[in-house]
């Protein structure tokens, strides 16, 4: 869990935007959809998801608050858009988008992106620090039932 925490947190947290790959296309589609998770508790979870006229892949944006009208009402068909994101080709919707850009103003910003990881990278580093303890507790505590 420690690692994955770390992983997780140099992965999303402190990029560089200008070394992320960029793209500015023309919105040919913008709407909310479900995009499955990994992992062993699968499920679908909505997202605001787009396309561009210039690129095959369906990007994405998740949001905790699952509130999506401020991207639905800033993002339309026909907008040209500027997308800071990672490509990724393992899921029809890559939510790895860390800004978008309209018209020189930030629609998303990708403090919103870095602070949503960072939160779950503190989550399972928690998680992680709990269940060592409790490993540790239960160890000793076995230790101590056999001595007596």
């Amino acid at each position: 869990m420690f690692f994955a925490s770390f992983k997780i947190y140099t992965k999303n947290v402190g990029l560089d935007l200008n070394k992320t790959s960029k793209i500015v296309g023309r919105v040919s589609k913008s709407y909310t959809a479900k995009r499955y998770t990994g992992g062993r508790g699968e499920k679908r979870v909505p997202v605001f998801a787009f396309n561009l006229d210039n690129i095959e892949q369906t990007l994405g944006v998740y949001r905790p608050s699952r509130d999506y009208s401020y991207l639905l009402d800033n993002i339309k068909l026909g907008d040209t858009i500027t997308v800071f994101y990672k490509p990724l080709s393992s899921n029809p919707i890559d939510i790895d988008v860390y800004q978008i850009e309209k018209n020189n103003k930030v629609i998303v910003d990708y403090k919103t992106y870095a602070h949503n990881y960072s939160i779950t990278s503190i989550a399972i580093g928690v998680l992680g620090l709990v269940s060592l303890l409790l490993g540790i507790y239960q160890i000793r505590k076995t230790q101590q039932s056999s001595l007596h």
